[in-house]
């Protein structure tokens, strides 16, 4: 390939051409989805319901969780969507279906965030 020659437009081979080049904007570093009460409410009762419990599922929840409105909304949609079961108390359901370790386990990861699993 021969050297690249300068021309008052850029370097005329074409490859970095003032023409040619273009400067493609930085994209934004994707927004963390929105959580979804209703959708973490769900998976959370799927993991409790019938015989033996989905720990790994419950703790996967939890760590989508940033804030005590995110945990008091999926609280509430919990109670909505899923009455029947444990009168649609999640704290109560929680308690019921972990080990005393695993709910201490779940209390402790979200006091890293600041906030109280028993609010």
């Amino acid at each position: 390939s021969s050297p690249a020659k300068f021309s008052s437009s850029g370097y005329d081979n074409g490859r970095y051409s003032r023409d040619r080049y273009q400067v493609t904007p930085q994209k934004e570093p994707a927004k963390k989805a929105s959580l979804n009460a209703d959708k973490s409410a769900t998976i959370l009762y799927k993991a409790m319901k019938g015989l033996g419990t989905d720990e790994a599922a419950i703790y996967s929840v939890l760590e989508g969780i940033n804030t005590r409105s995110e945990w008091l909304d999926i609280k509430a949609a919990f109670k909505q969507n899923h009455s029947n079961f444990h009168k649609g108390d999640l704290v109560k359901a929680m308690e019921d279906d972990l080990t005393k370790s695993e709910f201490e386990k779940c209390s402790k990861m979200m006091a890293k965030k600041g906030v109280s699993i028993r609010v």
